[in-house]
């Protein structure tokens, strides 16, 4: 195997690596956050935390047929950057911008859990 294959492989290991940890800090927050403080007091609390886990199976569900045409989509991609590279390069801007009000919100408004 050649040098420039393995420090490729590994840069996409770790590059795989980042994208996770930060979807399962996204996805424990959000459960943590509906289940505990979201719809804390309301008289239908259950029902409307049933109806956000309603949402989020439909979500993977149609992830499910999401996914492969992505994938498609970027074995056809044919720039000079090559075919990822601009996929991640794009999903790290576009998570950072939807990632960092998610948690500003709170300490902007002052919310503070009890």
């Amino acid at each position: 195997m050649q040098a420039k294959n393995w420090k490729q492989r590994i840069s996409y290991a770790l590059g795989a690596f980042g994208h996770d940890s930060y979807y399962v800090t996204l996805s424990t927050y959000f459960i943590l956050f509906v289940s505990s403080s979201m719809f804390d007091g309301l008289p239908n609390e259950s029902a409307l935390i049933g109806i956000v886990t309603s949402l989020v199976v439909g979500i993977r569900l149609v992830e499910i047929f999401f996914d492969p045409l992505i994938g498609n989509v970027i074995d056809n991609t044919e720039i000079k950057y090559g075919k990822f590279k601009p996929w991640l390069i794009f999903r790290c801007q576009w998570y950072h911008d939807a990632g960092c009000p998610n948690y500003d919100i709170f300490y902007l408004f002052g919310y503070r859990s009890t």
